[in-house]
């Protein structure tokens, strides 16, 4: 059998084939087809993650309770949420999520001392700090009294500093940790290193190799001495003095090595 003439309609009549489709064109199809797919993810990403501003306290009376501390030396702080969450993403995430802390709007730190989470709430407000004036100071007119006096504050100062540090690390504030290295070392220019008690808090609250670790070790390198560390080498944190040796080690066989000032940055949290 013939194969069936597909030009011909059902009377046998021929008819024309149909013309040939137009060419396309590109400039016909959208511009967003002809874009590379890596451009069109990025576009409507973009789009998707678009979202409106939060506006500063959406909530102006809801606040937050902070219990500090423990036993007879223990506080409660009341916080503005917005402030609290602001001012920390871990604390964002926990009164806004479905733990514990989201539940009751109530914050536990029962390792934390009131005095430092004072000058903390102080910082979420305001991203500074009320601390002591020590630029301005003669000592050469200051009796032994008053020197001793000041000594003690600064121990104090240094101790709520590094406790700041420590709740930075905890927290995820790192402009706050970067403040508080900053004015430790202010301290330390007009009143000397910090003590042992916030070496041991230091190695007590941090990892190896933590920046606050590396500064309290380079206070003591620049300013100590042999025989201060050996009159005190029981108080000292084992971690510290193993710290301690490995750079005097290194300054033997490098002198030049030995620091001969403190650079702040070098001891900066890098903010992620």
């Amino acid at each position: 059998m013939a194969p069936r003439n597909r030009n011909r309609n059902r009377n046998g009549n021929w008819r024309p084939p149909p013309p040939d489709p137009p060419p396309v064109s590109d400039q016909s199809w959208p511009a967003l087809t002809m874009a590379p797919l890596e451009n069109q993810l990025s576009a409507l990403t973009v789009r998707q993650e678009r979202t409106e501003p939060k506006l500063p306290f959406s909530n102006p009376k809801q606040m937050v309770t902070f219990k500090v501390g423990a036993g007879w030396n223990s506080e409660e702080f009341l916080v503005y949420k917005d402030i609290a969450c602001r001012g920390s993403k871990v604390f964002e995430r926990a009164f806004n999520g479905g733990f514990e802390e989201g539940r009751t709007q109530t914050y536990e730190l029962d390792d934390v001392d009131p005095d430092t989470f004072r000058y903390f709430s102080e910082w979420l407000y305001s991203q500074k700090l009320t601390l002591m004036n020590h630029e301005i100071l003669d000592k050469s007119t200051w009796t032994e009294a008053e020197i001793q006096a000041h000594n003690i504050e600064c121990s104090q100062e240094d101790k709520h500093l590094v406790g700041l540090w420590i709740l930075g690390d905890k927290f995820d504030v790192v402009a706050l940790q970067n403040y508080a290295i900053d004015q430790m070392e202010r301290v330390r220019i007009k009143c000397g290193f910090m003590g042992i008690t916030c070496a041991q808090s230091i190695y007590e609250n941090t990892m190896p190799g933590s920046p606050l670790r590396r500064l309290v070790v380079d206070q003591h390198i620049l300013d100590g001495t042999f025989s201060f560390m050996a009159i005190y080498a029981s108080k000292f944190p084992q971690e510290m003095l193993a710290d301690m040796v490995t750079i005097y080690a290194r300054v033997q066989d490098l002198p030049q090595s030995k620091k001969t000032e403190l650079r702040v940055d070098e001891y900066y949290v890098v903010d992620k």
